[in-house]
């Protein structure tokens, strides 16, 4: 019984279930039991790291296009606003 909780506490905080949720389904009542059951395993690190960094390039990417589209509205006036416009539009500034 106790290695099931054990797994399936690591299962559900793996498929994204808030901790606060895998307490109350395996009956832990604090925090420091509920800590000793949800093991993190050597290879949680990388994949940790992965998603940070997957999650920082998103943004820029986000931010970039932000800046690009207040870019065309800013200079519509401008002849190269067009050109900026059309390359926007085609995905070629990232």
């Amino acid at each position: 019984m106790h290695d099931l909780r054990r797994s399936a506490a690591r299962n559900l905080r793996n498929a994204g279930v808030p901790e606060g949720v895998i307490m109350k389904i395996g009956g832990w009542k604090t925090r420091s039991v509920f800590d000793r059951y949800s093991i993190i395993v050597q290879s949680d690190i990388p994949d940790a790291v992965e998603k940070l960094e997957q999650a920082r390039i998103e943004n820029q990417q986000a931010r970039c296009q932000a800046v690009g589209a207040q870019l065309v509205r800013n200079s519509g006036q401008n002849e190269d606003s067009d050109n900026l416009t059309e390359q926007l539009s085609s995905n070629k500034i990232n």
